[in-house]
């Protein structure tokens, strides 16, 4: 192969013309019998490569070697292409027999489309905006994307022929949705939804049942997209696949149930848990993906402020205290917590966690998965901490007075205590305790340090653009962030989106933090405004240094309160 990386499109070019002429240049044409083709192919309405293939004058294969080395693009052949479940839910085979298109590879950037001719550029736009990606052409012969095609549709036809057998009450028959469960399409249809979601780094999985079919829905940078449509007769055994890999019961569709998969795809392994919950159309299906692969990171690379990454610091070298992250569910806050023990984790400190999951595997450190059906509660768990000679305690979040006090008591005792609350802002989290029951005092005197994050999708670098130098959001921005913003580049951006980010204009997120000292803590005690950066502070700056956008922050920080920096 040539260049795998060839142009989509090299701009307005008849190629077809372009190739008649080097065939006749070659000598593979004569100009008269072209000429003769000619004519027919007006007269029949059909493409002039079909009328040549079809009057024995240049086969399609010559015609797509020539036509390849044209435009430059590289030629497959596809006889013996196998079929991919992960490529049949990603582009409905419809999209491609009206395109006369066939995929064949998929990655985190781009995917690969053979055609019989690459100067389409409404096929090239229609399919980066179903796919979310770049599309690189390659050229094949009609007959071989036909034959390609065809052996895609009959692998759906046959899975479709397993789902018709699911007729009117047969959903309430055990033995018939355990063998459909079974059955090699459904299993093949769950595990091309599995391999979407995860081939493009969704967090969530939302397996739906809508009136006349059902949907998977992904969330990618904290928004829900729907990716692909179920057929509703086979949505029951997708259902039931769900329950028997998760260890549910299929039977009951009454109750809502919690269960967990381990799946492993592409020597990843992924901890998948599982809640179902009945609705008027059937039962809905939330999964979160967790790779298990995941591991630790460092604070530094958390991309903190100077001032925030300071204040975790000074937190981190106290003998004993509460260390508090705030935020809501998906805002990075078990990264963080993860990453200020990672600083701490040496053989000198016994380093002891109760989470719910345990998301993040790290060696030398002994973790503990909440388990309330069986009595193993973070109160519990805590309890039990203080009797195994811990120096450090990570309780994945204080959710009710009784863990606040074992949690303030372990601090007050010599151990350092890390934890997280559901709270907009680090300052709200000092009245959360409060309110508990814990007397303020022994709040001010335990809490070394409370962060607050969030996270905020990034500008797409491969086509954001650069921001009006009059647009008010440069003047939003700069007022926002703050006379104590770091200096630095100021070339604020805005998103326009390509095939690379989906037409989002975003790629990626990062967090936005802010966290107060044990002085700023003491401040919101006596209800003045601490002398720190905000969020939105922080948020700002990344809108002036080209990160993000002003729209992107007031989304994700609409409901943080305003207060100065």
């Amino acid at each position: 192969m040539r260049d795998a990386a060839a142009p989509a499109l090299a701009g307005p070019r008849d190629l077809a013309n372009e190739t008649l002429a080097q065939l006749v240049e070659e000598g593979r044409l004569q100009a008269k019998a072209l000429s003769e083709a000619r004519k027919l192919a007006a007269g029949a309405e059909t493409d002039i490569a079909a009328t040549l293939d079809r009057l024995g004058l240049v086969s399609q294969m010559t015609w797509s070697e020539a036509l390849a080395r044209i435009s430059g693009h590289d030629l497959v052949r596809l006889d013996d292409w196998p079929s991919d479940a992960a490529l049949d839910a990603a582009l409905p085979i419809e999209f491609q027999e009206i395109h006369g298109a066939c995929l064949l590879a998929l990655d985190e950037r781009s995917a690969t489309l053979a055609v019989e001719t690459p100067d389409n550029p409404m096929l090239v736009k229609a399919a980066g905006l179903a796919l979310k990606r770049e599309i690189r052409l390659v050229v094949a012969p009609a007959r071989d994307i036909e034959a390609a095609l065809a052996r895609r549709r009959a692998a759906l036809e046959q899975e479709g022929e397993a789902y018709r057998v699911l007729t009117p009450g047969s959903e309430d028959n055990l033995d018939t949705l355990i063998e459909l469960a079974n059955d090699a399409p459904t299993i093949r249809l769950v595990d091309s939804l599995f391999a979407r979601a995860i081939e493009r780094g969704a967090t969530d999985m939302h397996v739906e049942p809508l009136e006349r079919e059902a949907r998977l829905r992904l969330r990618l940078d904290g928004l829900l997209i729907e990716d692909t449509r179920i057929p509703q007769e086979a949505y029951p055994a997708v259902v039931s696949r769900i329950k028997i890999l998760s260890g549910l019961d299929i039977g009951e569709r009454r109750m809502p149930q919690d269960g967990r998969i381990r799946h492993r795809t592409q020597g990843r392994q992924f901890d998948v848990r599982v809640s179902t919950v009945p609705t008027v159309l059937g039962e809905s299906i939330a999964m979160r993906l967790l790779d298990m692969q995941h591991s630790a990171g460092s604070l530094d690379g958390l991309s903190m402020p100077a001032d925030v990454l300071a204040t975790y610091r000074a937190g981190l070298a106290q003998r004993s205290g509460l260390i508090i992250v705030t935020g809501p569910t998906g805002s990075g806050k078990t990264t963080t917590l993860h990453a200020l023990l990672s600083e701490l984790n040496d053989a000198s400190r016994k380093i002891v966690t109760v989470e719910n999951p345990v998301e993040i595997r790290m060696p030398g450190i002994v973790q503990v998965e909440a388990n309330p059906q069986i009595g193993l509660t973070f109160a519990a768990a805590l309890r039990t901490f203080l009797r195994q000679d811990p120096d450090v305690i990570m309780v994945g979040e204080i959710r009710d007075v009784e863990t606040a006090r074992v949690a303030i008591q372990a601090a007050l005792t010599g151990h350092v205590v890390f934890s997280t609350l559901h709270t907009n802002d680090a300052a709200t989290a000092i009245p959360r305790l409060v309110d508990m029951g814990i007397e303020p005092y022994l709040v001010e005197a335990v809490l070394k340090v409370v962060g607050a994050q969030r996270l905020i999708r990034r500008l797409c670098p491969h086509c954001s653009e650069p921001l009006p130098r009059n647009h008010p959001h440069r003047f939003i921005a700069e007022e926002a962030a703050g006379p104590g913003s770091p200096g630095g580049k100021r070339e604020p951006r805005q998103a326009r989106g390509c095939a690379h980010c989906g037409i989002t204009g975003y790629l990626g997120r990062r967090a936005v933090f802010e966290a107060l000292d044990p002085e700023a803590i003491r401040a919101v005690g006596r209800k003045d405004d601490p002398a720190s950066r905000s969020m939105l502070n922080h948020a700002m700056t990344l809108v002036l240094e080209g990160e993000t956008t002003v729209d992107e922050v007031l989304r994700v920080l609409d409901a943080v309160p305003r207060r100065a920096a």
